[in-house]
């Protein structure tokens, strides 16, 4: 049982049959028109799932763009803090989305998590190692908190981190999953250009296959590959049209190419 999803005209040896490497050599040489300048298109992110990108993308804007907390804590200047630990008084919240003004020397200031260190500040204090281990309520000017030592960079995520501006983020050709696509968002990136999805034909063979639900007759067997390469290519971007079941009699087998062949 096979299923035939390319089109094309098929050359055979003298014996009536190709080579593998003959196949292999006719499969590549009716790819290269899909990446062809002129099959492209932009689309936004929300329809390139897919889709293979069509250029390189670089990184318009570093990630993380701004040194961030990594925890729930007080954003510290490590100086401040001897080997001993030290109490520090407590300066207005920094919370996520906001520009904080520079931390003053010993203070410390509440952070949320993803929230921009203030200038100043060289570390986070997770809230759990601090006393108390819990946020006080904003209004005491007076309030201190007790800090354990900690080291520079402790719980930062610098910026440019993960990506610094101008680095490739994605090359030409990788297919764009959740993981691709999301880069791009956070990169601020609305809209991709990819390749044009291919159209292919999908032709099951078989004098002993049958579709799913159909009575099975003794000596008969269930289509399986047919839905499981269907799946496989609508996963993978590709377009898809399934005419069915063929006899392996070889005009047979041409007539759905026929009557429907794909678009490059």
């Amino acid at each position: 049982m096979t299923s035939h999803p390319l089109h094309g005209h098929v050359q055979h040896t003298a014996h009536g049959a190709r080579s593998v490497a003959e196949h292999a050599a006719a499969v590549a040489d009716l790819l290269q028109h899909f990446s062809a300048a002129d099959r492209t298109e932009t689309l936004p992110l929300s329809l390139a799932l897919g889709r293979g990108l069509a250029h390189h993308v670089a990184a318009p804007l570093s990630l993380p763009p701004f040194a961030n907390s990594q925890m729930d804590g007080y954003a510290v200047r490590s100086g401040d803090i001897p080997d001993g630990g030290a109490h520090l008084r407590i300066v207005p919240p920094v919370p996520a989305g906001s520009s904080p003004q520079p931390l003053a020397p010993g203070t410390a200031a509440p952070i949320m998590t993803g929230a921009m260190i203030p200038a100043g500040a060289d570390a986070v204090v997770p809230i759990e190692r601090a006393v108390p281990d819990r946020f006080l309520a904003p209004g005491d000017s007076n309030a201190t908190v007790q800090l354990p030592a900690t080291a520079p960079g402790t719980f930062v995520r610098t910026a440019g981190s993960d990506i610094a501006a101008g680095e490739r983020a994605l090359s030409g050709g990788t297919c764009l999953g959740p993981a691709q696509l999301g880069l791009l968002a956070a990169l601020g990136i609305p809209e991709v250009t990819v390749h044009k999805a291919a159209t292919v034909l999908l032709v099951t063979t078989g004098d002993e296959v049958v579709d799913p639900g159909q009575e099975l007759a003794p000596g008969k067997i269930y289509d399986s590959n047919g839905t499981l390469l269907e799946a496989a290519m609508k996963q993978a971007g590709l377009t898809v049209h399934r005419t069915g079941i063929s006899t392996d009699d070889p005009a047979g087998l041409l007539e759905p190419a026929a009557r429907r062949k794909p678009t490059r």
